[in-house]
């Protein structure tokens, strides 16, 4: 199939000098705005001449875009209000289809490629009624491109459909052949080709080698040099001839404009891409840096697409050796990834996680507005039935109060299922968050202990361990307190108090993390006399210690201080408090805290960064019959202070209760 397309193109390049005058001839209003080189004077023509004819404008404003599609990620749909605004207007149907084209074009560009479809099929029916072949080319091409991501990973699974698309688009270039139009087919045939590799190599290599010649034959097509320069290099890489791939980007990389941010840092990445297989390891790591620098300039700034610098940063450093830098940018890794995998799995989560809620709602709704339907029909017969029956006002105000009743029950079931769907986001946002960083850290330690091995480095094996440690403990934390937390809405958990002797427990949790933070300047220090006693349910006991501890290191990073202690209260309670040398917090955080703690205020988790364990850690205090506060650290930091009641056991004690008051 490839290997046809192409020898159509070499067709088409030979006797392209005699298919260009006659398409000028049949061209309509709108179909000869094609891509310009250099766009700044047409640019500077539209801000100078905001009141020029509407149609010379509106076409102005066309070929800008156009270009944009091309060279100017950034820019792609900067005019379209106008260019929508200036074709409803004028009722020029022509204008209307390259509008909706170009919407389909942002669309794309946006990553939304569900919503690429619709759009673009409307444009198509549109060109067609306008017998417009170069914007039905243009359609057809987007969407083969939609069909397929960069590397030929098909969105759908249908070959069939994207071949079908390239038909029509080889169909339409025989009718209406222009160089531009052949460009555009070329550019598709790349993308299509992308996932043929193994077969269509060579195909590739021809269509690229089709389109260099038309761009050197006509000067007015200088502008998809950069296009095919980039994919040339990535073409390159792809059959492994990774030194080509790299001078072939830094060729392409001198033909962009300092205006082109995200072309230039895409180029960037792709030379870092080149570096690391070229095991060229600090330029690869200046070269991410500036990528990164670049695309974070851009307002606003698109997460995604940083996701691949920083990964391949990530890569490089772990490449050079330097597992302390690659462990500082893990939490970028993850931040970052993390959107890309909040996009894709969201509806799937939604689904799992709120589906009979939603279903139950959304039933009640319809039963609800079913009722007002009825009551509103009733409301209309007893208003036509006043004209006889004076008896009938006192119906109408009864059906006065059962509709405000009945859309009082729709508005509040409204804003629960509105409630559901924003805690639902929120619960959501903070498991993927917490979840994401310790998974981060477990990818390519298979590869990086197996390097180690041979090179007989013991000593960063024993890091890596801890780091897997680590995070299976953050993984371990996390999946408890979404079982306790699940088990806690359905009032599902036991409760068994025991007698329980606090400093053993205390040990207990705080030897697992100082085991994690042994390659780390963290101390942690436990206080608490071996008589202390404390009546607690265990397990929930140890929940309220884990996550206070685990709150703390976050607090103070990867150097600092960790104080819990434990102490026997005159009044028949125990003290616990857990202290951290951490930067602290302000006032206002600081009340926030003492309000949520001591259940005077209800929270949403991750406002102003709550987070799961802490909610946690106020329900169970209370399941067992304690107190939270919390206070600025002295001197420093912030510590969390838990009281709870006394062993029962000091009850048949009273010689030791009256030894301790007496000292």
């Amino acid at each position: 199939m490839c290997t046809d397309l192409s020898r159509i193109g070499i067709v088409l390049l030979l006797f392209g000098n005699l298919l260009w005058p006659a398409h000028r001839s049949r061209a309509q209003s709108f179909a000869d705005t094609y891509p310009k080189n250099n766009p700044d004077s047409l640019e500077q023509w539209v801000r100078a001449n905001p009141k020029a004819n509407p149609q010379t404008r509106l076409k102005a404003l066309i070929t800008l875009e156009r270009t944009y599609t091309w060279n100017y990620h950034d820019r792609v749909g900067t005019h379209l209000p106008e260019i929508n605004r200036l074709a409803t207007v004028q009722k020029r149907e022509n204008a209307m289809a390259w509008a909706q084209y170009l919407e389909a074009y942002q669309v794309f560009n946006q990553n939304r490629l569900v919503d690429v479809v619709p759009l673009a099929n409307k444009a198509l029916k549109r060109f067609g009624s306008q017998n417009d072949r170069s914007g039905q080319l243009h359609a057809y091409g987007l969407l083969v491109l939609t069909n397929s991501t960069l590397y030929g990973n098909r969105i759908t699974s249908s070959r069939a459909l994207s071949e079908q698309y390239l038909k029509k688009m080889e169909a339409l270039l025989h009718e209406n052949s222009n160089v531009h139009d052949y460009l555009t087919t070329q550019l598709v045939y790349t993308r299509f080709q992308y996932g043929e590799m193994d077969n269509g190599a060579r195909s590739m290599r021809q269509t690229l080698d089709n389109a260099e010649r038309v761009i050197e034959q006509y000067p007015d097509c200088a502008y998809a040099r950069y296009r095919f320069g980039r994919i040339e290099a990535i073409y390159y890489g792809l059959i492994g001839e990774h030194e080509k791939a790299y001078s072939r980007n830094k060729q392409v990389l001198q033909l962009l404009r300092p205006e082109q941010d995200w072309e230039m840092a895409t180029l960037t990445y792709n030379l870092a891409t080149d570096c690391y297989k070229l095991n060229r390891i600090d330029e690869g790591i200046a070269l991410c840096r500036q990528s990164i620098a670049m695309l974070s300039r851009a307002k606003p700034v698109n997460y995604a697409i940083l996701a691949g610098p920083y990964t391949k940063y990530r890569e490089l450093v772990q490449k050079k050796g330097d597992y302390v830098a690659a462990n500082r940018l893990a939490d970028s890794v993850q931040k970052y990834n993390g959107l890309v995998f909040l996009a894709e799995n969201n509806k799937k989560m939604l689904e799992l996680q709120v589906r009979y809620e939603t279903e139950r709602k959304q039933t009640q709704i319809a039963e609800l507005t079913q009722k007002q339907q009825a009551a509103a029909f009733q409301y209309r017969v007893i208003t036509a039935g006043l004209i006889l029956v004076t008896i009938v006002a006192t119906a109408i105000g009864l059906l006065f109060w059962r509709l405000r009743r009945i859309n009082r029950q729709r508005a509040l079931a409204l804003a629960e299922v509105q409630q559901l769907y924003k805690a639902r986001e929120q619960f959501i946002g903070i498991i993927a968050h917490d979840m994401r960083k310790p998974l981060v850290s477990f990818r390519g330690l298979a590869d990086l202990i197996s390097d180690r091995l041979k090179q007989r480095a013991y000593a960063d094996i024993g890091q890596i361990s801890q780091a897997i440690d680590s995070a299976g403990v953050q993984i371990e934390t996390m999946l408890d307190n979404l079982l306790r937390w699940a088990l806690a809405q359905r009032e599902a958990i036991p409760y068994h108090p025991d007698n329980i002797r606090l400093n053993d427990l205390l040990h207990r949790v705080t030897d697992l993390y100082r085991n994690l933070v042994q390659f780390h300047d963290i101390n942690i220090a436990v206080n608490c006399a071996d008589t202390v006693l404390v009546w607690a349910d265990v397990d929930g006991l140890e929940l309220i210690v884990r996550n206070l501890i685990d709150n703390a290191l976050k607090a103070i990073g990867s150097s600092g201080c960790i104080s819990v202690s434990g102490v026997l209260l005159p009044d028949h309670q125990v003290r616990i408090e857990v202290w951290n040398s951490g930067s602290g917090v302000t006032s206002d955080k600081l009340l926030f805290l003492q309000g949520v703690l001591v259940g005077r205020r209800s929270v949403q988790l991750g406002e102003q960064g709550l987070g799961l364990g802490l909610l946690l850690v106020r329900d169970f205090v209370a399941r067992n019959k304690g107190n939270i506060t919390v206070e600025h650290g002295r001197p420093e930091g912030i510590c969390f202070v838990v009281t709870l009641p006394v062993s029962r056991q000091l009850d048949s004690l009273p010689a030791i209760w009256r030894a301790y008051e007496g000292a």
